[in-house]
């Protein structure tokens, strides 16, 4: 059941979040170990409180829905930008946002910088 109501989950986020690409953990792996590739900005779009009990060790917090990303700016538009959190919802709304550009079966997703 509990495989069902995920899976459900899932549906409904790629139904309201249709641009939003996703990439595997596996993909994300991948990302981070090609030192020919720009490093990925990893964003961690869950609580605090998630974040202090795990997080991928090159993530950085953030609050998916009030952030100021003026920080961002800086970044070059070539910086692939990896926002996850624990189901998919809190990085897809925070991806779908005008900041960004979506460029790609987790609740990771992946955009850069307009």
């Amino acid at each position: 059941m509990q495989l069902l109501t995920f899976n459900f989950i899932k549906l409904l986020i790629k139904l309201q979040f249709p641009n939003v690409k996703e990439i595997t953990s596996k993909e994300l792996a991948q990302l981070l170990l090609d030192s020919a590739k720009p490093r990925p900005l990893v964003l961690d779009a869950r609580s605090q409180i998630e974040y202090a009990v795990s997080h991928i060790e090159t993530a950085a917090q953030i609050d998916a829905v009030t952030s100021d990303l003026a920080a961002l700016s800086t970044l070059s538009k070539d910086r692939p930008i990896v926002v996850y959190c624990a189901v998919g919802y809190r990085s897809a709304k925070f991806i779908r946002s005008d900041r960004f550009i979506v460029t790609s079966d987790s609740s990771t997703s992946m955009a850069r910088l307009k």
